[in-house]
């Protein structure tokens, strides 16, 4: 019972959208129906049903249809048409699936010929079949097998003998066929014996026509017209220029198979042609075909070689020297003067076992000065292998002695024994490289190599600004216009005063409150413009008794200022090594 405005409504319940909200519309639905159904329980207590929507019994449908992997023979993971017509076969239960002995029945009926019993690909055909399908005495009998039923018979006593007919229709037949030979046999002789004869008739031009080489002139005529082309190199008859398409005719008759189909393939075909065509004609060309230049150079040699003389042809140089062989001859047969300048020397080839320049002197003198001396060491003097040269043998070979004192001095503090004066280094003997330090004066407590580098002066470039030499032209015409500036005060201030100068005495003092004095520092450019004290000292200077005393400072002789130590200028060069 629910309330309303006018009252109490039976059989009404009230009526909640999603939002827990009462209806606008119908705030209460009737539920008086429900007293005329037999309802004893509420459907919300049933069970839930095993499908519980249309879509999961579509699908349930659609899993039962999937038949089991069990009826995969095949192993190739699917079952096709063959496993499943396999499988339902031996699935006694038609539960969907073979349990494993109807998996073993299964197989062992294959292996026995299960499957040769049944035909297989009748679907393929269609409805309409080309011939019958029956089975006679357990074969499968098609349009094609119909002798297959013959096996199914036991053999006969002689069917070891094969008969030259199979089966009565072609015993017919050979007898039909020999009966007509026979028959056409006894025609023939009997047509040889009845055939007329014909009396024989002398030959004239109906039986026997003569036949001549030449029927006609005009053969004649192209014979002499085509050995005329042959003796000018031609073929006997013309060739046409293009016989692929002069040589067609035009017809109406049709090829099943074309050479070329289609426009296209005709002029590939044809360009193709002309390609090889042109290709051969080159090679025929090369082959047959010689350069002008080569045939200039072949008439040159052959004139070359034709005008060529069978002696050694005279040229201007040969000629020369001919004459200037005559010449000297000339003058050595008509102007010699051998007791003042003789034209012949001693050849050494005359007496080749004295030296040319003992030649002019006499024999006891020449022993006397054959023996040379010996070739100082210092001198330069062969370089024998290292074969070649004996151990320890060579008189002027170097020893330890005559190693430096330092290298003595450094075996002596290594505590290594001395060596006797006289034993020598072996041909192989190589120094330690302690000992050829020692030797170009290095080693320990010695003065480090730039240390005895003198420094750089300072010239007056160096003390000017960076910007005047900066490849920027703003930054550059920026510092001339201050340099400019500054020279102008300089110059007003004090105008002998070189730009160069600086007074020691206005370098600036530290003062108690941590600044500087107003004197410039040494060696600084401009210092006129410090403050008021150097402007007046400045002043003061102008004057040429302060000016001349300025001047006596300035050329007193002073070292060059450099920034490092001074300490190795004074040592000696014992100590340094240079």
């Amino acid at each position: 019972m629910a309330a309303v405005a006018g009252g109490f409504v039976e059989n009404h319940v009230p009526r909640y959208d999603i939002f827990g909200h009462q209806h606008h519309r119908e705030p209460f639905v009737d539920k008086s129906r429900l007293l005329e159904e037999d309802i004893r329980h509420p459907r919300w207590l049933d069970p839930p049903p095993d499908v519980r929507s249309r879509a999961e019994l579509l699908q349930a449908r659609q899993a039962a249809r999937k038949p089991d992997a069990s009826y995969d023979f095949d192993g190739d993971g699917a079952v096709g048409q063959l496993d499943y017509f396999i499988g339902r076969s031996f699935d006694q239960d038609a539960d969907g699936r073979l349990t494993k002995a109807e998996r073993l029945r299964a197989q062992g009926a294959l292996e026995r010929g299960f499957l040769d019993r049944h035909v297989r690909g009748l679907d393929s055909a269609g409805p309409f079949k080309a011939s019958a399908l029956q089975q006679r005495r357990g074969v499968i009998l098609t349009g094609e097998n119909p002798s297959d039923i013959g096996l199914t018979y036991g053999p006969h006593h002689n069917a070891d003998q094969v008969p030259p007919n199979a089966t009565r229709t072609a015993l017919a037949l050979s007898r039909v066929a020999e009966l007509k030979a026979a028959g056409a046999a006894v025609g023939e002789r009997y047509a040889a014996q009845c055939a007329p004869v014909t009396e024989p008739a002398p030959p004239d031009h109906r039986s026997q026509e003569r036949t001549c080489p030449i029927d006609h002139i005009g053969q004649r005529a192209e014979a002499d017209h085509q050995a005329s082309r042959i003796r000018g190199g031609l073929l006997p008859s013309s060739a046409p220029v293009n016989p692929e398409r002069e040589v067609k005719e035009v017809g109406l008759q049709y090829v099943e198979q074309p050479l070329c189909a289609t426009r296209a393939q005709i002029l590939e075909t044809r360009k193709e042609g002309t390609r090889q065509e042109l290709e051969e004609q080159r090679v025929r060309g090369e082959s047959a075909f010689v350069d002008s230049g080569v045939k200039r150079t072949m008439r040159a040699v052959k004139a070359f070689e034709f005008r060529r003389p069978d002696h050694v042809p005279m040229t201007l140089t040969r000629l020369k020297d001919r004459r200037k062989k005559d010449r000297i001859e000339h003058d050595m047969e008509r102007f010699a003067r051998s007791h003042i300048a003789p034209r012949e020397y001693p050849r050494f080839s005359d007496n080749p076992e004295v030296p040319f320049w003992l030649a002019d002197q006499p024999a006891g003198s020449r022993a006397a000065a054959s023996a040379a001396p010996a070739m100082a060491r210092s001198f330069s003097e062969p370089t024998f292998k290292v074969t070649d040269l004996p151990f320890g043998h060579e008189p002027a070979r170097q020893g330890l002695g005559d190693l430096p004192t330092a290298a003595h001095e450094a075996a002596a503090m290594a505590g290594l024994p001395a060596h006797a004066e006289g034993s020598k280094l072996g041909s192989r003997t190589v120094k330690r490289w302690t000992a050829e330090m020692i030797e170009r004066g290095e080693g320990r407590n010695k003065p480090r190599l730039f240390d005895s580098i003198q420094p750089v002066r300072i010239g007056p470039m160096d003390l000017t600004s960076l910007d005047l030499t900066s490849s920027m032209e703003p930054v550059r015409r920026a510092a001339y216009e201050r340099m400019r500036g500054g020279e102008q005060a300089t110059i007003k201030g004090n105008p002998m005063l070189s730009r160069l100068w600086s007074d020691p005495s206005l370098a600036p003092t530290a003062t108690a409150d941590g600044g500087a004095s107003g004197k410039a520092p040494p060696g600084a450019r401009g210092s006129v413009a410090q403050g008021a004290a150097p402007a007046k000292a400045l002043r003061k200077l102008a004057e040429p008794a302060a000016r001349a005393s300025v001047e006596q400072q300035v050329a007193a002789p002073s070292d060059p200022r450099f920034f490092g130590s001074a300490a190795h200028i004074t040592r000696s060069t014992a100590q340094t090594g240079v």
